[in-house]
């Protein structure tokens, strides 16, 4: 068999193949030895042993191999077992609700966000869900998202310390929907009765009044009617309207109007109906003045009925006289009949007739006057109740300061119109007398100024609207 090699290669195709690259060492070293390149590759190939495994591993000393000690092996201490800290789990199983009604919206508490406490609102990004800012808006309007449960039963004006109930939000049994709640700050209640009232006094005023022709360039003018008549239907119709509008209120109660026009019939009703002209014969003056207690006692019923409503026990001088403190009431609201009937049902007969002769003759005055005295003298006042002896007084036609004093200006006037005058007084006798209760002292007939006497000084009540404890008024004459 010819074992000779081969060392011929195939001949290039190119004439001279360097010129289009340089070859491979490899190749080159097998072409100068005349041998093939294959053979060379095998031959360097097992210059290169395979490497062992790991485990086989040797360290060079520099003159032989020795195997790795395991004395010099680095010793390492097992770490001790540390108790592991709980950690919330991450996932929270969804929280199925069946709900009834499509817009309900379930409580905080119930949500996923309310399970975790919140505490990684931010990271879930959840925040938004129950997110609603408070806007402020112009004239002092405030907008705020809720629930319809929280605000439905709540009224829709309140004081300004009542806030928190409305803003307070849902509850944790809230499961209404949502709500966005505008509310007015400081404004107040939209209501048309003021205008309508004033409308249809404007329009009586239109109809009772004449067109007055000016020159160019002034003003049109309307004047009401100078005619008694015409003035007196002025009258009828704005007590007509009154009447009607008596349950609105617009800055004082409609009740309140109704009285001043009442008023203003009692005083100067009859007068139009005379031609404008104030009668002067007694006939006038009578009915004048029956007009005008019929008007004070309207006025007082309501501080009376209050009155009669609260309990009025004994007083120490006679704890058995629990009637008297009534009598006294009924007496100032002009009531005595029911006087009358409260003293007969109490056994006490001669109190009974001593009030069906009240604002008499003055002759029957001057005798409880002098028994009166009498009572005083011997010390026996000091074994009656206050307000028998006042009642007493007051019969008597003398004023009962100490007791006018914590009683309504309105009352007061009564009394000093219907028991303290004279029999049949003007509305100037009225007057003077009811001022005169203010001072005391020798000045006490003279012209009373209410706006420079002391209130140190004053036995009474001022004279004030109704509407005055609304408002905080403070007065500087300086």
């Amino acid at each position: 068999m010819d074992t000779t090699e081969d060392n011929t290669e195939s001949q290039s195709l190119y004439l001279d193949n360097r010129a289009y690259g340089v070859k491979s060492p490899t190749s080159e070293l097998a072409r100068l030895e005349n041998r093939q390149s294959h053979n060379v590759q095998l031959m360097k190939a097992s210059l290169y042993a395979d490497t062992e495994m790991e485990d086989d591993a040797s360290v060079s000393t520099g003159d032989q191999l020795v195997p790795v000690s395991d004395d010099q092996q680095i010793s390492m201490t097992e770490p001790a077992d540390a108790e592991e800290t709980p950690m919330k789990p991450l996932i929270v199983r969804p929280h199925t609700i069946v709900l009834n009604y499509h817009r309900k919206v379930p409580p905080f508490k119930q949500t996923i966000a309310g399970r975790l406490d919140a505490a990684y609102i931010s990271d879930m990004s959840v925040c938004r869900a129950r997110h609603a800012r408070v806007g402020f808006g112009p004239a002092g309007a405030l907008a705020f998202a809720t629930s319809l449960q929280s605000v439905n039963d709540l009224p829709r004006s309140a004081e300004l310390s009542e806030l928190g109930r409305y803003v307070r939000g849902r509850a944790s049994n809230d499961w209404s929907e949502p709500l966005l709640v505008r509310m007015a700050i400081g404004q107040p209640e939209k209501d048309d009765a003021m205008l309508e009232v004033l409308k249809k006094q404007l329009e009586v005023l239109l109809n009772h009044s004449t067109h007055i022709e000016v020159t160019e360039g002034q003003c049109p003018q309307l004047r009401v009617s100078q005619e008694p008549r015409e003035r007196r239907d002025v009258l009828r119709q704005y007590l007509r309207l009154a009447n009607v509008n008596n349950r609105h209120k617009f800055g004082v109660s409609g009740a309140y109007c109704h009285e001043v026009w009442q008023l203003c019939d009692a005083l100067w009703g009859a007068d139009l109906e005379n031609d404008g002209v104030p009668s002067q014969d007694l006939l006038s003056t009578v009915n004048r003045h029956r007009k005008l207690l019929d008007w004070l006692k309207s006025a007082v019923s309501e501080a009376t009925d209050e009155e009669l409503s609260e309990p009025m026990p004994g007083e120490k001088e006679d704890e058995a006289d629990g009637h008297s403190a009534r009598i006294w009431t009924l007496l100032l609201g002009g009531r005595i009949l029911e006087a009358c009937k409260v003293a007969k049902e109490h056994g006490d007969l001669n109190m009974a007739m001593l009030i069906a002769q009240a604002a008499g003759d003055p002759s029957f005055r001057s005798l409880i006057t002098r028994q009166l005295s009498l009572w005083r003298e011997c010390g026996a006042d000091t074994l009656i109740s206050s307000h028998r002896w006042a009642t007493l007084q007051l019969i008597a036609g003398q004023p009962p300061r100490d007791k006018l004093a914590h009683s309504h200006w309105l009352t007061a006037l009564h009394a000093t119109a219907r028991y303290l005058c004279s029999h049949v007084p003007s509305l100037e006798q009225v007057m003077r007398t009811y001022e005169g209760f203010f001072i005391t002292g020798e000045d006490r007939d003279d012209e009373v100024d209410l706006t420079v006497v002391d209130g140190d000084e004053m036995g009474m009540r001022l004279p004030l609207p109704p509407y005055v404890n609304q408002y905080d008024v403070t007065v500087d004459y300086s």
